[in-house]
């Protein structure tokens, strides 16, 4: 093997290079992911759900951690619940952000009763961060027999 020192020297330069770019590179890389992870987030939550039915009524809850009642908005049909709250971030007596990392974004979700109801005679309630919305099923009328003439 041949020792020269300028060969050494520039080897040694063009390694430090690579390990400077590939340190840069690595950070970059981790910062796109944090962002995309974050991006992520935002746009797909999706509150959880259950659907409870009894006799007389469907009952759903929402999880909605830290939504204010005046920030939802509920809407019913026959067939369909939807729900669209917005989560806001209140900076309080400070007037400025350092680093935020709460968005403000709007949640929705929309559930589909098992069984039609009666929305002109649902209740609602936000206790403990869970939206409980209790709706009253329709009557099933009474079935008749058909003869076949």
């Amino acid at each position: 093997m041949i020792n020269n020192p300028k060969v050494d020297e520039i080897l040694e330069n063009t390694n430090r290079i690579v390990d400077e770019k590939l340190e840069d590179t690595t950070k970059i890389i981790k910062d796109v992911k944090k962002e995309i992870e974050e991006t992520i987030i935002d746009y797909k939550f999706l509150p959880g759900k259950n659907i409870i039915e009894t006799d007389e009524n469907i009952i759903v809850k929402i999880e909605l951690p830290g939504i204010k009642k005046e920030d939802i908005d509920i809407k019913l049909t026959e067939n369909k619940l939807f729900v669209k709250a917005e989560i806001t971030t209140e900076l309080g007596k400070s007037k400025y952000i350092t680093k935020a990392e709460q968005k403000n974004k709007i949640v929705k979700r929309t559930v589909r009763f098992p069984k039609k109801v009666l929305p002109e005679e649902a209740n609602a309630k936000l206790e403990d961060g869970i939206l409980t919305v209790i709706v009253t099923k329709l009557e099933q009328k009474e079935t008749f027999k058909v003869d076949i003439n």
